[in-house]
């Protein structure tokens, strides 16, 4: 009943006045999404009072799953693996998908109760390893409200906060120089599961002390065309660099960018700009910039 402001790249590449739960995990940051999300469900649904937030990928599915070997889900009447439960699942949830279905919530339901009733099958050393895998790359995140509880999570490095680097002494001469690139799918589809990247950084320190920097990053779209759930992908990318970075060029695919956002937020200067990779080919993104 309210109209609430979306960040500008949902309102200018995907076409959406307004914000919605749907589109809210937009966020590096899995803290400020899991109170973006309390927010929409508080408006929307009148839910609240949560103990905390736990995402988990798809990719962290799988890991699981591999624990398990192959799962008969008998409501569907299919047979699930870590190699085929991204793509099964996609077909079961946007078959004759139409607002308001709970296609996805049911058959991720039917999968999980069936792993619980094969625990017992699944190899504990490869389910346990898998699983502290799926945190510690971050396909596993938690939030918890108890404070106590928070910063355990935090100590782990679990919770899935953008952390702002520090230098690890208190010499004068420390550069800190990170990147950190960010990548939202704003094509409706999920190509982004048949996409690779490949990151290449050349930096060279200058007689007066700065450092010049190159950021190459790859995009690979490997899947079929017009084919769902593939297709363009149509990524908003984002690239968090230090806070007093000077942007000397962008390019992509050799073609000079212009039409790019810049903006500050804390520790961090954020580049933006939409990139488009058509199925079945590469394109690449060049930065220049330039470090005191």
């Amino acid at each position: 009943t309210a109209h609430i402001e979306p960040p500008k790249a949902i309102r200018l590449h995907l076409g959406q006045p307004h914000w919605f739960l749907r589109d809210s995990n937009f966020s590096p940051d899995f803290e400020q999404n899991v109170k973006t999300a309390e927010y929409f469900l508080d408006k929307e649904l009148h839910l609240g009072k949560f103990d905390g937030s736990i995402g988990i990928t798809t990719t962290a599915m799988t890991y699981i799953l591999e624990a398990f070997g192959d799962v008969y889900v008998p409501d569907f009447e299919e047979t699930i693996n870590k190699d085929n439960f991204y793509l099964k699942t996609q077909a079961q949830t946007e078959k004759d998908f139409f607002p308001g279905s709970k296609q996805k919530k049911n058959y991720l339901s039917s999968i999980g109760k069936m792993l619980f009733l094969k625990l017992e099958d699944a190899s504990p050393s490869l389910l346990a390893k898998n699983l502290r895998r799926s945190f510690d790359e971050k396909h596993v995140v938690m939030y918890m409200k108890e404070k106590a509880f928070q910063e355990d999570i935090e100590k782990l490095h679990w919770s899935g906060q953008t952390i702002y680097p520090q230098c690890a002494t208190d010499e004068e001469n420390c550069l800190i120089n990170h990147i950190f690139p960010v990548d939202a799918n704003l094509g409706v589809n999920k190509a982004n599961y048949f996409v690779s990247k490949f990151i290449h950084l050349v930096s060279r320190f200058q007689r007066d002390g700065s450092l010049k920097n190159e950021l190459t990053i790859t995009f690979n779209n490997s899947s079929a065309a017009d084919q769902f759930p593939g297709g363009k992908y149509t990524n908003y990318f984002q690239l968090y660099l230090p806070n007093d970075a000077r942007i000397e060029s962008i390019d992509v695919d050799g073609t000079i960018a212009e039409d790019y956002d810049e903006t500050q937020s804390g520790f961090f200067k954020i580049v933006g700009m939409l990139i488009e990779i058509q199925p079945g080919s590469s394109s690449y993104v060049n930065v220049a910039y330039s470090l005191k």
